[in-house]
């Protein structure tokens, strides 16, 4: 008997490589490492939960000025979310700083007047000949360039350039040159593996609970090189990723002629206890790559009752916004501050927490303190 062993897909983590082209400057190919954090972002329930949660953290109740300057004229609040989203996700994020046009009449010079939101996954930087980033190339589709044309727009300083719009670019201290990563770099593999034991399930349902298929093939004689090929390459067709969880090993054998072929069933053996497990190690690495201090402030209870002690989780707070939420919130006010200060000079920005979570100024744990 001759048995054909067909090497299935092996995992390996994206290597997070800046492709520098002669025009543009992107996150791996056709900004494919942006692509690969979305991806991980829409198949991983664990990973999405987490992220939305840390978006409501950081905005709270909204942003707002010390001085009572109304921030909203500025800059809405669909926008905010959408450049905290970016940031959290992506770890990094831009806006179109939008001029106003000025007026000769009235001597008026133009100054900045918006501040929008842009997909920071659909931007490429522009670098000059000494290797400065002089411009911001946007398309909706860098894998589709043909159809949506990159167009270039100049970064934003401060200093108008007779372009009403402009952009301006913010990320988190990375290692990288160009691009920053997100926080929760570590975590992307297992945010994958959640994807792939949900798409497993799925394909284990449909294919009657069925472990997987023994095709043995029986001739007269072993079949041909090019026929073997034929077979491994329907096959290989079929087994990719998580469908393969459902595998069938083919077998050549001598036997009787005119040939024939058997087709056994593979019984599933412990899938409830190897889905489980494995699971469980995905949703336990994704909660630490996000440094996630106790899970019940994520929606997350476990059957020990973590968490359920209001002083524990007045303290598991505490750590979140001191490591975490804080920190982030930050970086974020930094660049809006430094482009609404060309508006008004006085700006001093600030995130408003939730009024259940400030906990009275007399109280020994204020977690937003």
């Amino acid at each position: 008997m001759q048995i054909d062993v067909i090497n299935l897909n092996n995992y390996v983590l994206p290597n997070v490589v800046v492709n520098v082209g002669t025009k543009f400057i992107l996150n791996g190919d056709n900004n494919s490492f942006f692509k690969y954090i979305e991806e991980r972002y829409n198949g991983s329930p664990t990973n999405a939960g987490i992220i939305k949660s840390y978006v409501n953290y950081i905005i709270g109740q909204g942003l707002s000025d010390r001085s009572g300057i109304n921030v909203n004229k500025y800059i809405s609040k669909t926008d905010l979310r959408l450049i905290c989203n970016d940031f959290k996700l992506y770890g990094q994020y831009a806006v179109q700083v939008i001029w106003s046009q000025g007026s000769k009449i009235l001597k008026e010079e133009p100054k900045p007047l918006l501040i929008k939101h842009i997909p920071v996954n659909k931007i490429g930087f522009n670098q000059d000949r000494m290797g400065n980033i002089d411009g911001y190339w946007y398309s909706f589709d860098w894998e589709n360039k043909a159809r949506y044309k990159p167009q270039l727009f100049q970064k934003f300083d401060g200093i108008y350039k007779d372009n009403p719009i402009e952009i301006f670019y913010v990320k988190s201290i990375s290692s990288q040159p160009y691009f920053a990563t997100p926080d929760y770099l570590s975590g992307l593999q297992y945010a994958h593996l959640e994807e792939e034991l949900s798409n497993a399930a799925i394909n284990h349902v449909l294919n009657g609970f069925s472990a997987g298929k023994i095709i043995n093939v029986i001739g007269g004689s072993n079949p041909s090189e090019e026929l073997k090929e034929e077979y491994r390459r329907q096959i290989l067709s079929k087994l990719t990723g998580s469908n393969n969880t459902n595998k069938a090993i083919i077998s050549y054998s001598n036997g009787i002629e005119g040939g024939e072929i058997k087709v056994e069933n593979l019984e599933p053996t412990q899938y409830d206890e190897i889905f489980t497990n494995f699971t469980e190690l995905a949703e336990r690495k994704i909660f630490a790559a996000h440094s996630v201090t106790n899970p019940i402030l994520f929606g997350i209870r476990d059957g020990s009752g973590l968490g359920s002690n209001k002083d524990e989780m007045i303290q598991a707070l505490k750590t979140l916004y001191q490591s975490n939420i804080n920190p982030m919130r930050e970086v974020i006010i930094d660049g809006l501050e430094y482009v609404l200060k060309f508006i008004e000079p006085n700006i001093q920005l600030e995130f408003k927490d939730f009024e259940d979570l400030i906990v009275d100024s007399t109280t020994q744990n204020n977690p937003v303190q």
